[in-house]
């Protein structure tokens, strides 16, 4: 019997006999290769439409765009499930839900920092974490096409201020950046971030200039005290 190209179901003639059970088996087929849905096990109470990340468990969570460990978000639940019950997730293709207003068509949707298996229009603040889940289809529709976490062309300054501008080795001859010397902003601009990076890099080249007068400042004390040319 032949079958077709792409998935290898079998075609079924006219006068086919026990047609039933060779259609029983095209959707079993079917059913296997197209990955749109993904069902599991619910780790915690989820409802429709909420944003959901497989567990290192192999249970579902609520994903949240705060953490790492609560990333990335693989789809929305398809029905409501309560903790250690069955669950449905829907990976990709129109996804619609009552009650949703999203307003800008064909505009992005990322999974939310704020709350746990929600969605926003908004760009996610407080992390350096985003991921957008879908494009909007309508009012109530979005097209689901999860992707990966990624970091904007903006910088979260919470991260820089937490630590990273720190330099240890303060002294007279070196300036040692501090949080104040970022702006106050939780996200900054392009422009904001080149302009921090600059205090960076006027600060490193003010440290290496007193550093060669020091040691030049030293030689010339290892000359005076020896009475020889030696480091010349």
């Amino acid at each position: 019997m032949s079958v077709t190209p792409k998935y290898s179901l079998e075609e079924v003639p006219a006068g086919t006999t026990n047609w039933n059970a060779l259609l029983t088996a095209n959707m079993q087929k079917l059913d296997a290769a197209v990955q749109t849905y993904l069902p599991g096990i619910a780790g915690e109470s989820i409802a429709v439409g909420d944003a959901c990340y497989l567990g290192t468990t192999g249970l579902w969570w609520k994903a949240r765009a705060n953490l790492a460990a609560t990333m990335p978000a693989l789809g929305l639940a398809v029905a409501a499930a309560a903790a250690n019950g069955a669950c449905v997730i829907q990976r990709i293709g129109l996804f619609t839900k009552a009650g949703w207003a999203w307003v800008t068509k064909g505009g992005l949707v990322y999974l939310s920092a704020a709350v746990g298996g929600g969605l926003t229009e908004s760009v996610p603040t407080g992390t350096n974490q985003m991921q957008p889940i879908g494009l909007v289809a309508s009012a109530t529709s979005l097209m689901l096409l999860p992707g990966a976490i990624f970091t904007p062309t903006k910088i979260d300054v919470a991260q820089l201020r937490a630590g990273v501008l720190g330099v240890a080795g303060a002294g007279a001859n070196f300036k040692v950046l501090s949080p104040s010397d970022m702006p106050a902003s939780g996200i900054v601009s392009p422009a904001q971030t080149l302009a921090a990076l600059q205090i960076c890099c006027n600060s490193l080249i003010t440290y290496t200039t007193n550093l060669q007068l020091t040691f030049n400042s030293l030689l010339t004390s290892l000359r005076s005290a020896t009475g020889c040319g030696v480091f010349s």
